[in-house]
Formats: structure tokens, C-alpha cells, sequence
């Protein structure tokens, strides 16, 4: 159902996560369930799942620690939808981060909800929200610090018609200061995929996706960034192995065009005009032998 609020799925989102080698060496997790069948024409069973997970570095220090508790309801026809609380604490390194000068424990908690449905054969739902705490990874000075967050993971998969697939997604990541509730970064991510298949061996996919980062100078060192990416593909697979690909890609994003450089060594932005900075077209032709 998600990241957070699914009952075997990943415990967590790290936001702007830290490019250092965890060295994690120990893990323990387990995960029980509880379900209630009740003799119904629609509800096929409800009841709650606990999901806890552990790890450990080389020296035996624990890095992480977290739990998740969930109660979902699930119907008849592919639909469910339920509720969901988390417990964690993270533990950061002198190692992950230089700015710290010794161990620092992070506490997390995070609750929302969660849903999928694909009651009708047209139109496919699934998605989770939630708020809670996370660490802010990339203050604007000094060490990572602790920070409220919330997020939306929304999908939806449409066949207005057999041979048309639309896949849909939307992400959104917002960290907001502590103590003042300042906004620290917002993340929108929105995607859509177009597949139309002419016939068994024809098929035509266009992908279309803009990325923002919204960030607060005064609260974070993240840029803020812009971009949209755009996507064409026509593809002719005799079977696997022979095909013909036919395909486009484009890229725009919000760099001032003199390519210059801001105090911090990064390219300097714009905050609403888009530079193309890269067009590729491709054709790849494959053949299988075959003996």
C-alpha cells in the first residue's frame, strides 16, 4: 500500500538521504497479523499487523529501530483501506555526517492512512498520506536536525479503452521547522504514462514527469529545483529479442543560462524560466540468432 503504513513494505522514507555507507552488518525484523473473517456479503476480513524492524552497524551500535502498527479492512472487488501509526529512532555517526561530533539519536513518528481499490476494471487507485517527524539531513548550517514532515503517495491507472493504459503518480515530501513551522523543502513529483498498443507488435509510450524542490535558504542547504521530462518511445518487438525502437527524449530545467556558479559550487537557478539541457533520438535495432 506504501511505504509507511503497508504491512511488509519498506519502514521508511529518508528524506534527502545522505550519500554516507551506513555499514549496517546486524538486521532483525519480524511481522505478525491478526485476521477477522466475518460472514458478510462484502467485507472478506479486517484486523490489525505489527511490523518491527532493527539494525545494527560492525561495532554493535544500533542505527535504527522502528515499528509499525496498522488496522485495514479489505473488500470484495480489489478494495481496501486502513490506518496506520509508526515509532522510530535513528541514530546518526561523526562517520555519516562531519558535522556532528558524537552519536546523535533521532526519534521519528509517523501516522495517516492508506487505500487501493480496483473495483471498476477502468480505474485503478492506490495511495497514502501521513505526517509525523523525520531529519532534515541538509540544514542550512550545522548538523542534521530533527523536523516535522508529511507526505501524499497517490496513484491511478486508467484503460479509458483496451488498447490505452494511463498510468498516473503524484509524490509529495514536505519538511517543516520544529519549532517555528516554517516550511523547510516541499518535493512535488508528478508523472503520467501514456501506452497505446496498435497492435500485438506496435506499441507507442509517451511519459511525461515534473520534479520541483521548493526549499527555504534559511532552513536548508537544498536548491530549489525545476524540471520537466519528456519521454517518446515507438517500439516494433517481432518477439523477443527482434525489435525495432524508436524513440525521443527531452529534458528542461530552471538553470540560468550563463551556466554559472552560486558561493556553494552549484549551478545557478532560475525561478521560473527553463533551459533545455539535454535532446536525445535514438534508433536501436536488435535481432535474436537463433541456432
Amino acid at each position: 500500500m506504501g511505504v509507511r503504513g503497508a504491512q511488509l513494505a519498506a519502514p521508511r522514507i529518508q528524506l534527502a538521504l545522505p550519500g554516507h555507507d551506513r555499514r549496517i552488518s546486524n538486521r532483525f525484523s519480524n511481522f505478525a497479523q491478526y485476521r477477522i473473517r466475518p460472514e458478510g456479503p462484502r467485507l472478506l476480513w479486517h484486523g490489525p499487523s505489527v511490523f518491527t524492524i532493527n539494525n545494527w552497524d560492525h561495532s554493535g551500535t544500533r542505527l535504527e529501530w522502528f515499528a509499525n502498527a496498522n488496522y485495514r479492512f479489505v473488500f470484495r472487488r480489489q478494495t481496501s483501506f486502513g490506518c496506520f501509526g509508526n515509532l522510530g529512532h535513528e541514530r546518526l555517526r561523526p562517520v555519516d555526517f562531519d558535522t556532528l561530533t558524537e552519536n546523535q539519536d533521532y526519534a521519528h513518528y509517523h501516522q495517516g492512512c492508506f487505500f487501493f481499490s480496483n473495483f471498476f476494471k477502468q480505474v485503478r487507485t492506490e495511495g497514502e498520506v501521513g505526517f509525523g517527524t523525520d531529519t532534515n539531513y541538509d540544514p542550512a548550517t550545522g548538523p542534521p536536525v530533527l523536523a516535522k514532515s508529511s507526505y501524499a503517495q497517490i496513484t491511478a491507472t486508467l484503460r479509458p479503452v483496451g488498447r490505452l493504459t494511463i498510468d498516473n503518480t503524484y509524490l509529495l515530501t514536505r519538511l517543516r521547522d520544529q519549532f517555528t513551522d516554517a516550511n523547510i523543502f516541499n518535493n512535488h513529483i508528478i508523472r503520467s504514462k501514456w501506452n497505446y498498443q496498435f497492435t500485438r507488435e506496435l506499441s507507442l509510450r509517451i511519459i511525461g514527469q515534473y520534479s520541483a524542490v521548493l526549499a527555504n535558504p534559511q532552513l536548508t542547504s537544498l536548491q530549489t529545483t525545476k524540471s520537466f521530462n519528456a519521454d517518446v518511445l515507438l517500439t516494433y518487438l517481432l518477439h523477443p529479442g527482434t525489435a525495432v525502437y524508436v524513440g525521443y527524449n527531452s529534458n528542461l530545467q530552471n538553470l540560468d543560462r550563463s551556466l554559472g556558479l552560486d558561493p556553494n559550487g552549484n549551478l545557478l537557478r532560475t525561478q521560473n524560466r527553463f533551459l533545455n539541457d539535454g535532446r536525445q533520438f535514438f534508433v536501436k535495432v536488435s535481432y535474436l540468432l537463433r541456432y
